[in-house]
């Protein structure tokens, strides 16, 4: 039996009353809960642990993910308090539960990267120019260094970095791109690259394998970037760098369907605390000029920036500012 007094006192909090109003409606995951609510995870798990004492919700596991839900109790007491209750945040909790669900739902399964690899040049091709590429590159110092490019696509890194690096070694997971890239370096001449089909997150490198690491455009086509970031983390040597380019955050869900990305775009706190996780002891954020796009409602400026990230020397965790 609902113990009312506890479960009002778990509702009194601000962020515990938003995630059981999100729960009532949706089975989420912590990460799902946490991107709509904004939150740091651990401070998520800890008022959903609150939440789960006083019987408001309960975990769940579906398809292999486990995934909190109010329970039926939970369910009943939000139902009970809804009309007098408003919060300013409930319609921005409202837009990004509405991403997570349609994220969840039209995921592109591995093999429609496939599908679209002939076309990725054009697709791609503004996300890689000349700007982007340079500013990268500048990172670069000294030369001779080995450098990976994670989720190379057809290569078009790839082939710059090659004219500038000792060895690059390019990884991506479909084996259609992974054919594409390796026609166009060789036509290029470029006998100090390799190719091969691997996942971001389980790169088949040893630790401390590269000085550099370039991953463009690619975290927000995975599941869980987090797991990518570990996986450069471990890949790259203590002191080293890792460089990466996302789109901020953005409402053109056009451009899923045309990329098969996961998200619409990445906050740059999820790629600090992602970096921090994963060992990095410094990052730089910096804006590129808007990226623009065609879509049903006229041109939409897209906000890029890149990452340049150094891994700790000394193993450590410090703050990334």
């Amino acid at each position: 039996m609902l113990d009312s007094a506890a479960a009002l006192s778990a509702l009194a909090d601000p962020l515990r009353l938003r995630a059981v109003r999100l729960l009532s409606h949706d089975e989420l995951q912590v990460r799902e809960i946490q991107r709509i609510l904004g939150a740091a995870q651990s401070r998520v798990s800890n008022h959903l642990a609150v939440l789960r004492r006083a019987g408001l919700v309960e975990t769940r596991r579906t398809n292999g993910a486990e995934r909190y839900a109010a329970t039926g109790d939970g369910r009943k007491l939000w139902a009970s308090v809804a009309p007098a209750v408003t919060d300013s945040a409930f319609p921005s909790d409202d837009e990004r539960l509405k991403d997570v669900l349609e994220e969840r739902a039209t995921a592109l399964p591995e093999v429609s990267f496939d599908a679209v690899a002939g076309e990725w040049d054009r697709f791609q091709g503004p996300f890689y120019s000349p700007g982007v590429r340079e500013a990268a590159l500048l990172r670069l110092v000294p030369r001779g260094l080995r450098v990976a490019d994670v989720g190379c696509g057809t290569g078009l890194l790839t082939l710059t970095l090659a004219g500038v690096a000792e060895r690059v070694d390019a990884v991506d997971a479909s084996e259609r791109m992974v054919r594409l890239a390796r026609e166009k370096l060789r036509r290029a001449g470029a006998a100090n690259v390799t190719v091969r089909r691997a996942s971001a997150e389980k790169l088949p490198f040893d630790d401390g394998a590269f000085d550099a690491i370039f991953a463009f455009h690619l975290l927000r086509h995975l599941v869980r970037p987090a797991d990518a970031l570990a996986e450069l983390g471990r890949t790259v040597k203590p002191g080293g760098r890792v460089v990466l380019v996302e789109l901020e955050p953005h409402g053109l869900r056009a451009l899923r369907a045309v990329t098969g990305a996961q998200h619409l775009g990445l906050p740059r706190e999820t790629l600090r605390a992602g970096l921090r996780r994963a060992g990095f002891a410094a990052a730089r954020f910096s804006a590129f000029a808007p990226y623009r796009v065609s879509s049903e409602s006229g041109e939409v400026a897209l906000a890029t920036y890149i990452v340049d990230a150094v891994r700790d020397p000394v193993h450590g965790r410090k703050e990334i500012a």
